[in-house]
């Protein structure tokens, strides 16, 4: 599930790319003696030559190369982010017991979740009160019963048909999620074509059909409640079901659902770490070297709220990602990174969540 999400359609650090979502105080509309104590460049650069060279206005040509600049700010705030100790043993699980794990879970939800947690368990949801505490009670298990989303061959068809259009830039996609999604695949769509996908979480089939325009060969959905999208290139699995091709899937896609593993709303189990976990396995299921996971949670400064999701800042992102380690990830880019909105208060229920694109690090895989 997809929150509503707010923001500017840039990269790493302080790239300058105009985006018609730009905030007030973002980059975008910042000066260049603003820009100069926001970035803090790390060489020395001349720019009468650069002034010289094209009939570019000197605030254009000053923008360009504070955000040449400052470009990798993004990724030395994510790599800088160490693993809390209550986070790190779950990020560190075997392959094949984290499998096993995420196969247990019931194959459809037996009771609604609880509309508190204990004390026990909030001690351990908010890292022994280092992390606070939200409430905003949701059930999508409809009180125990479950759900079952279906999308015949009809429902599917202007899925389809839109996802063509919107990969070729025929048709506009107003999220900024959603436009940096695209922006990601549309990057990284020559190494999709003929792959095999694996989606986790949906409830509707926006982001299967996105892949299947970009020539995925077959996108495989796992979901918590039962799915049934009609397409014979898509594969709908519960947990218990997931199935893993021999040597992993080329390209996995979470889009908004790890932040809710753990929390109960879904059916799933209460569990504290879930989410990191969770990320954990995609780490398992992607090929390595050549494979790609396409995230996004909610980012921020911490909180749990109860039980609609998790934000991450910088208490629990660095457990989830995991950058640099092993086991862990790269960061091949990020898409939408805005480092004042990771640092800044805001309302929960309107996420930011820029999409990180991240390769397993090719150490990591062990045998499923």
């Amino acid at each position: 599930m997809t929150d509503a999400k707010d923001t500017t359609s840039r990269k790493l650090g302080c790239h300058m790319q105009q985006s018609s979502g730009s905030l007030p105080g973002s980059p975008t509309n910042m000066q260049p003696r603003q820009l100069a104590r926001r970035c803090r460049p790390r060489v020395s650069l001349n720019l009468g030559n650069y002034v010289k060279m094209a009939p570019l206005s000197f605030v254009t040509v000053v923008a360009v190369l504070f955000a040449a600049a400052c470009a990798d700010d993004g990724k030395r705030v994510l790599y800088g982010l160490g693993v809390h100790e209550d986070l790190g043993a779950a990020g560190q699980l075997p392959c094949a017991d984290l499998l096993a794990l995420y196969r247990s879970t019931p194959a459809t939800p037996t009771t609604a979740p609880p509309d508190t947690l204990s004390e026990d368990l909030e001690h351990q949801f908010t890292l022994n009160g280092s992390v606070p505490l939200e409430d905003f009670f949701v059930d999508d298990t409809l009180d125990g019963k479950g759900t079952h989303y279906q999308y015949g061959p009809k429902d599917l068809a202007p899925h389809l048909a839109s996802a063509k259009k919107i990969m070729q830039g025929q048709q506009a996609v107003h999220r900024p999620t959603d436009r940096w999604i695209v922006d990601a695949l549309r990057a990284h769509e020559s190494s999709i074509r003929g792959t095999h996908a694996l989606v986790f979480g949906s409830n509707s089939p926006f982001y299967e059909a996105l892949l299947l325009a970009a020539g995925a060969e077959t996108v495989t959905v796992v979901e918590y409640n039962k799915l049934t999208y009609h397409h014979d290139a898509i594969i709908n699995v519960q947990p218990f079901e997931l199935q893993v091709p021999e040597g992993g899937f080329d390209v996995v896609l979470s889009i908004s659902s790890f932040d809710h593993d753990g929390l109960g709303r879904y059916g799933d189990p209460l569990d504290p770490v879930a989410d990191v976990r969770a990320v954990a396995l995609a780490r398992c299921l992607t090929r390595p070297k050549s494979g790609k996971l396409f995230l996004t949670v909610p980012i921020g400064p911490d909180v749990v709220v109860y039980n609609l999701h998790r934000r991450y800042g910088r208490k629990r992102l660095g457990g989830l990602l995991r950058l640099g380690m092993h086991p862990g990830w790269d960061v091949i880019e990020v898409h939408g990174w805005d480092e004042q909105r990771f640092n800044a208060e805001a309302n929960f229920r309107q996420t930011y969540e820029p999409v990180f694109v991240l390769s397993p690090r090719s150490a990591a895989r062990d045998e499923l």
